[in-house]
Parts: C-alpha cells; sequence; structure tokens
C-alpha cells in the first residue's frame, strides 16, 4: 500500500498500490486533480511523527520538501527505529505519472494511472509489491469476498491515521449497474469497471481512492483485482456497492506501461 503526497497540505489524500519496485498504480482521477510529488511506502500510522517513529528512509536526491531541517535528518539517519514503530516507511519522489489515454472524468471510465518513482523502493519486510493477475487462473477467478484497505474517512466522518480495511463481498456488474443508477443516472459501467460492497454499510470512502481492491490467493500471496475508483458518497452511512477500476480487464496497459514482465 502507497500513500500518494502532493505539493500542499491534504487532509484526504490518495493510495496507491506498489506493483513493482519503481510502480504504483493508482486511480487517474488521483493525480488528475492534484499535484502528486512524492509517494510513501510501508507507512501503517500517519501519526507515528508524533511518537518519534518517522525513521523514514530518504533518497539523497528527494527533491521534494520533507519538512525537516538537516539537524533532523541526522538524527534520524543515526537513530534506530523503536520496535513498536515497526520498519521505517520510505518516501520517494516522483519521475513520470501516466494516466490512461481513454480516461474520462465525466463517465468514471478508464480511471488508472501509473506513477514510475525516481528511485526503486527498497523491498523489505514490509515493503512488497503486490501480485498482478498475469496467469489465466488468476484473471479467471473470481472471489467470494475482497478487501480494500485505505487511510480514508471512517463513517464518523473522521480520518483514519492508521491504516484499515475493510471486507467486501464480490457483487455482479449487472446487478451493480442498476443499483448505481438508480443513485446516479449519469454513470453507466462496463467490463472495465468491478463492484464489491452493497450488502451492509462496510465501504470505502473519501481519502480511499487509488487503494487496492485485493484478495488472498492460494498460494497466499495479496493479489491486486481493483483500483478505488468511484462510490456514491455514502461512507457507510447508506447501503450502496462501490465501484473499482478492474485490474484485469487493463492487464496489457499495465504490463506495458510500467515494464513489469521485463
Amino acid at each position: 500500500m502507497a500513500l500518494l503526497e502532493t505539493s500542499v497540505s491534504d487532509d484526504l489524500p490518495c493510495g496507491g498500490s506498489l506493483i513493482s519496485d519503481r510502480h504504483i498504480l493508482t486511480a487517474a482521477h488521483c493525480v488528475k486533480a492534484r499535484k502528486v510529488v512524492g509517494v510513501r511506502v510501508g507507512v501503517h500510522d500517519l501519526n507515528e511523527r508524533q511518537r518519534d517513529c518517522d525513521d523514514r528512509i530518504h533518497f539523497k536526491d528527494d527533491e521534494y520538501d520533507s519538512g525537516e531541517s538537516e539537524e533532523e535528518e541526522e538524527a534520524v539517519d543515526g537513530a534506530e527505529y523503536s520496535a513498536s514503530c515497526g520498519p521505517p516507511a520510505q518516501r520517494i519522489p516522483i519521475e513520470t505519472i501516466v494516466t490512461h489515454p481513454k480516461y474520462s472524468a465525466r463517465s468514471k471510465r478508464n480511471d488508472l494511472a501509473i506513477i514510475r518513482l525516481q528511485y526503486p523502493a527498497i523491498i523489505g519486510y514490509n515493503v512488497i509489491p503486490i501480485c498482478l493477475p498475469l496467469t489465466e487462473q488468476l484473471r479467471a477467478y473470481r472471489p467470494a469476498d475482497s478487501f480494500v484497505t485505505g487511510w480514508g474517512l471512517t463513517e464518523t466522518g473522521q480520518r483514519s491515521a492508521v491504516l484499515r480495511y475493510a471486507i467486501l463481498p464480490a457483487l455482479p456488474l449487472p446487478d451493480c449497474a442498476m443499483r448505481i443508477k438508480e443513485l446516479d443516472r449519469i454513470i453507466v459501467l462496463d467490463d472495465g469497471h468491478l463492484c464489491a460492497g452493497g450488502n451492509n454499510r462496510t465501504a470505502h470512502c473519501h481519502g480511499d481512492s487509488g487503494g487496492p481492491l485485493q484478495y488472498v490467493s492460494d498460494s497466499t500471496r495479496f493479489v491486486l483485482q481493483g483500483v478505488v475508483s468511484f462510490g456514491v458518497k455514502t461512507c457507510g452511512a447508506k447501503i450502496a456497492p462501490g465501484v473499482f477500476a478492474n485490474v484485469t480487464h487493463f492487464i496489457d496497459w499495465i504490463v506495458q506501461e510500467a515494464n513489469v514482465l521485463n
């Protein structure tokens, strides 16, 4: 799970998924609506700084402001992170952003973007690329339940400082399209969309955009199924499904742009 960082203070930043040591898959509307300057990977609690846990890994040519003085960074470099804080997060500037060429904000289609990092993420215990559905078996598999993760608003209307997850049951696209149309007649779903949830008030919310819809495969690996695209702004207040960009549908474009097979 990755957290996108912008050039201005953003109370509800988007998320993304590390799909290689150099690439983040996120939603196109996340990079179109704001200027993304970097990403953080390996972060769990956004308030770790307040508990002296912000022993992040920095890269020497990091061009965007981390908000720390040179003295603070030297102190961090020489310190060991507390066992209660977990491994340090990594803050990495971006090199390029590519949005899907057919992305449409109005119709909410092809809502995907790929961020290339200036430097490879350091892969380790808390930073591991998620699996893509590259095989025919994974492309054909339809899990009964998946889960979504993010730091978005909770049902109380407050942003979560800690990475949270919600288990969502799969919802067939025709059923989802009918329910979405009842709430918003302009939106027409197609094979580029996936739906999940809608059986109770569990849902993704503002600030979860761009994050992963994922499941655990038979080999106990996390597989990326969808990218949080949009909901009908219920945030758990009403029963409504969430809509995701269907990663399997766009896998050829993702592989080509991210060179994940090389």
